[in-house]
């Protein structure tokens, strides 16, 4: 096992909220269930930063409750953020562990969720590893939680300039629970404000250019599914698009056609957003798109014939890395 600095936390769970009331006490309290289950000498390499965006609800009153067995700051941004990118920067920006990641303020750490973390991020110390990744179960308001996933169940170390080739120009499947090296994140120059909604995704294609992922198959927490408004789906819908459009400056080495396809599943995705717009509407909230970006833009049927071939290929992508990076450990 490698060795861990006394001087600061191994972990860094930062959680930024904005009138998360309805949630955040079920979040805060699944992540003091979890430290509890560690020992005292465990819990010292834990801390948990919690970021409010000047809520107007009870969100501050239900941190400040709150006492956990482990360091615990509270802070606040200096103004409300519109965009919360900038609430996310804050909070990792006051991080001190060797590693660190986001919970938001909805989803639920899982009981052993925290040892499991420690574990994997133990074994990566001083590695090539710059994200780990584990086990998670989906839940929602109306549904219980679902079987843990992805079905792969053996430690891995995926490359992390084969998943910026072959996976992240199609789909982003590591969203919630992921974790990241403090100093890596730093080096890449940390999230992208440009982006509200598709942040993490910029950021992973960046971080993995300086290293890989570390796939350990514990449980790690429980991620809350919901709807998105009217609004967000218009957001995810440009961000997709405008992303794709930078795919060849995020990952310098793939090739036209890979990017042609990058663009022509974003659009897809852009679709499925908005599965009512028109293409003279499409042309509007993207400002200046070209007519090769237009042509593409696809009819809903089209995009769901894309999506499906998508979400195979990265299927099988996955299932090949994972199954090569078993021999890379």
């Amino acid at each position: 096992m490698q060795q861990v600095s006394e001087n600061h936390p191994l972990l860094s769970i930062a959680i930024p909220v904005y009138n998360g009331e309805v949630f955040l006490e079920k979040c805060l309290k699944s992540v003091s269930a979890a430290i509890e289950k560690l020992e005292k000498k465990e819990q010292q390499l834990v801390e948990v930063i919690l970021c409010d965006n000047c809520s107007s609800d009870r969100s501050l009153e239900i941190a400040r409750s709150h006492k956990f067995e482990c360091d615990y700051h509270i802070i606040q941004t200096p103004e409300y953020y519109d965009n919360r990118t900038l609430n996310w920067r804050q909070a990792l920006s006051q991080a001190q562990g060797t590693w660190m990641m986001m919970l938001h303020a909805d989803d639920l750490m899982a009981v052993d969720g925290l040892g499991n973390l420690l574990a994997a991020c133990k074994l990566q110390v001083n590695s090539s590893s710059v994200m780990i990744s584990g086990r998670i179960r989906t839940f929602s308001d109306t549904s219980s939680p679902s079987r843990l996933k992805p079905f792969w169940a053996s430690r891995t170390k995926i490359s992390g300039e084969e998943l910026r080739k072959r996976v992240l120009p199609l789909i982003c499947p590591f969203v919630p629970f992921t974790v990241m090296r403090r100093s890596a994140y730093v080096k890449v120059g940390g999230l992208n404000i440009a982006y509200e909604l598709v942040q993490d995704w910029d950021l992973w294609i960046r971080l993995l250019s300086l290293g890989d992922l570390y796939f350990y198959p514990n449980e790690f927490g429980l991620w809350r599914t919901h709807g998105f408004s009217e609004k967000y789906a218009k957001i995810f819908a440009i961000e997709h698009t405008l992303l794709s459009l930078d795919i060849r400056n995020l990952v310098p080495n793939l090739s036209s056609n890979q990017a042609q396809i990058c663009m022509e599943i974003q659009l897809a995705k852009a679709r499925n957003w908005l599965p009512d717009i028109s293409t003279d509407g499409f042309s509007q909230i993207i400002q200046n798109p070209s007519d090769i970006l237009i042509k593409s833009f696809p009819s809903y049927e089209e995009a769901q014939k894309r999506l499906k071939w998508a979400n195979r290929q990265v299927s099988l992508w996955l299932y090949w890395l994972r199954f090569l990076g078993v021999f890379r450990l």
